[in-house]
């Protein structure tokens, strides 16, 4: 990787409240993808610069809006595609749904059709749900902590 026509100080908009890949630990940037840009600049001599959103949803205004370079953590959708550039993806997880206590246990989605999911706005899953899914009613909430 050549870095001397790259910027010197490349911004980051962190999620800040997907623990434990990307979260504001009082006033530091923590989580996996820190920890993963963290070598990265080790290995490069790159400086990178926390920006701290109120939301994933303000982070992803802030990459349109260029006040900030990269957003660590964002899955490749439709609609990001018309104004990012994505990387080979570096964190891959599987999905799994967290429901209450004392309720059945869901081992497919095609069993939960007749339940309402949440998740967090700005998500990349509610496109993808959407897609595969489109019977399947989804509501959105600011954060983890609202759902």
């Amino acid at each position: 990787m050549k870095t001397e026509f790259m910027k010197k100080t490349i911004r980051v908009c962190i999620n800040s409240d997907w623990v434990p890949i990307e979260f504001w630990d009082k006033e530091r940037p923590a989580g996996i993808s820190i920890d993963i840009l963290k070598l990265i600049s080790k290995k490069y001599g790159l400086k990178f610069k926390f920006i701290k959103t109120k939301s994933w949803v303000e982070s992803q205004k802030y990459l349109k809006e260029k006040k900030c370079d990269i957003l660590p953590t964002a899955v490749i959708t439709p609609a990001r595609k018309k104004y990012a550039i994505f990387t080979t993806p570096y964190l891959i997880f599987d999905l799994f749904f967290i429901n209450r206590l004392n309720s059945h246990f869901i081992p497919h989605i095609y069993f939960a059709k007749d339940k309402i999911f949440v998740r967090k706005e700005g998500s990349g899953l509610i496109s993808y749900m959407k897609r595969h899914y489109p019977e399947i009613k989804i509501r959105t909430a600011p954060n983890f902590y609202e759902m």
